[in-house]
């Protein structure tokens, strides 16, 4: 909203989140948005700054203006749940939605300084890496790299790793199961070579996820670099504050009258 005030770009802002979740979560459901005037109305703003949000989230990819037909949703996003290690057939394929996986390669290789370090292998070691593009319902959303420790993955590379998790390949394979994962995500840009094999513009919005998985006794077996479209997936989880924090910081006057009573 150039020119405007710092207050004005502030309830751009606001409003933009509470559209955007409205959007997402199918709140207007099929066809065009309201009119520009029946969404000032609902969110007690001027048509101006509705016109400067549906701006901004056309930018995201999650609306497009059809001249003479209205604002429509071009963008579904799905919301991966990170409190449950699984893969993504797992947490999307239904009878009606597809999750099928394209491999770019299937190989083995020699570990490379990181990857050793994160499955606690020598450097040179053989590992079974493995490219594929995931699409869900038939949309590309994640370009996945992933290296396995060389004695688990080498027979998965003659089974269905075009429509099969990796996870449950290697469960149903090793009669194992697997026990824990340590995440690292961050945002990124894409960069030419995942945008093309994605389709999406370069620089388009990513969330990398480093992801180490571990067997249930603790041995790393799985790590994967997962590049997912920043417009079709959002990642959520539950949390909770642990004992120790709440401990350590008395923040309430009722945490420091008690503490103060029990030990004076």
């Amino acid at each position: 909203m150039p020119g405007k005030s710092e207050r004005s770009r502030e309830t751009a802002r606001r409003v933009r989140d509470g559209l955007r979740a409205r959007i997402l979560g199918d709140g207007y459901g099929p066809g065009p948005l309201p009119p520009e005037s029946d969404l000032s109305r609902e969110f007690a703003v001027s048509r101006n700054t509705i016109r400067y949000v549906l701006d901004l989230l056309r930018a995201e990819g999650i609306v497009e203006r059809r001249q003479g037909a209205g604002t429509f949703v071009v963008a579904t996003k799905r919301t991966q749940d990170l409190s449950r290690l699984q893969g993504l057939a797992e947490e999307f394929q239904t009878p009606d939605i597809s999750v099928a996986n394209t491999v770019l390669r299937a190989e083995v290789t020699s570990a490379q300084t990181t990857v050793a370090q994160r499955l606690q292998i020598p450097v040179g070691a053989p590992v079974v890496f493995l490219e594929r593009i995931r699409a869900v319902a038939g949309e590309p959303v994640s370009l996945d790299a992933t290296y396995l420790l060389e004695e688990y993955g080498t027979p998965l590379l003659g089974l269905d790793l075009a429509n099969t998790d990796v996870f449950r390949l290697l469960e149903e394979t090793f009669d194992m199961r697997l026990g824990e994962a340590s995440l690292t995500i961050e945002a990124v840009g894409s960069d030419p070579t995942v945008s093309d094999a994605l389709g999406i513009a370069v620089h388009s919005p990513l969330l990398l996820i480093e992801r180490l998985t571990l067997t249930e006794d603790g041995r790393p077996i799985d790590l994967e670099y997962l590049r997912i479209r920043g417009d079709r997936i959002a990642l959520a989880g539950h949390v909770r504050r642990s004992a120790d924090m709440q401990l350590g910081n008395l923040t309430t006057r009722r945490d420091r009258e008690r503490a103060h009573t029990e030990c004076c």
